[in-house]
């Protein structure tokens, strides 16, 4: 018996045409500029409430002391030597070691209280000091906690936790610009009738907000609202960044009343910023207060 013999069909190949293989690599280009601004903007919002929490957390250690040493705050003077809150004197200096020395942030008076060195950096700063690496400080105090900025009844000033009569409107511990800061002393104005200049600047990395601590315990991210407080980022140490902004700024103000409502305004000296030669170089989102 003849059996047939049929030759066995060769498996047929599918693939991708050119164009359809265009097709989907257009397609994943467009799906990953759509995706990549959302997690961009995603990372930045991690950043935002990662600042948020080490403000809070560095605020809790502040009320911790006054607690601890009969409601003596801790003290806050310029240049942040040995005592101070925080220790150290940050530029962009390659020969100054402060800038990336963490342990001088525990050698401050709050540093027992805190127990971490991570939270006294924000992680959206990028400061970076060429030769010794990432700064370690991007907090500093507002000027008129613990310390006395003037030596006139032009602001009142708070040394002790009972002097603060409006708390949930008295900020303790905010962002500085990278640009700006230096010592833990925050003071935004040059003189006790000085309204009108910035002197410190306050961070804006937090799309276009600061997150700051206030002394009933607790944080909020502050959005600015003038264009002229949202300086750029030029990695260049400046002293603080003294300038004028243009009218109305509602930004200085709003600091200046947070920093200590003014009382009479009489002018007998103002203490210098800078350092001198003997100085060691060693949409808002609330936090509750502590309990």
């Amino acid at each position: 018996m003849l059996q047939a013999r049929f030759k066995p069909r060769a498996a047929k190949i599918f693939g991708f045409t050119l164009i359809e293989l265009l097709v989907v690599i257009a397609i994943i280009a467009i799906l990953a500029a759509l995706l990549l601004p959302v997690l961009s903007s995603t990372k930045q919002r991690a950043y935002t409430i990662t600042c948020l929490n080490d403000a809070k957390q560095l605020n809790t250690a502040w009320i911790l002391y006054a607690t601890d040493n009969s409601e003596a705050l801790p003290p806050n003077p310029p240049w942040s030597p040995k005592g101070s809150w925080v220790c150290g004197f940050e530029d962009m200096s390659s020969g100054n070691t402060d800038n990336t020395n963490s342990a001088l942030m525990l050698q401050g008076a709050i540093g027992r209280y805190a127990m971490n060195l991570n939270i006294y950096h924000c992680p959206a700063d990028n400061s970076y000091v060429p030769g010794l690496g990432p700064r370690v400080r991007s907090f500093s105090m507002n000027a008129f906690i613990g310390s006395e900025p003037f030596e006139s009844d032009s602001y009142r000033v708070y040394l002790r936790m009972t002097d603060l009569k409006l708390p949930a409107d008295t900020f303790t511990i905010l962002d500085e610009h990278p640009d700006s800061i230096n010592d833990g002393w925050f003071l935004p104005v040059l003189g006790p009738t000085d309204t009108d200049d910035w002197q410190d600047l306050p961070a804006s990395y937090h799309n276009r907000a600061c997150n700051i601590a206030f002394a009933d315990g607790h944080s909020e991210t502050h959005l600015w609202e003038d264009q002229s407080t949202l300086k750029p980022i030029t990695k260049l140490y400046r002293d603080g960044l003294p300038f004028a902004p243009p009218p109305p700024a509602n930004d200085l103000a709003w600091v200046i009343q947070h920093m200590s409502p003014p009382c009479a305004v009489t002018q007998k000296g103002v203490l210098p910023k800078e350092r001198p030669e003997s100085a060691p170089v060693d949409s808002k989102v609330v936090l509750p207060k502590a309990p």
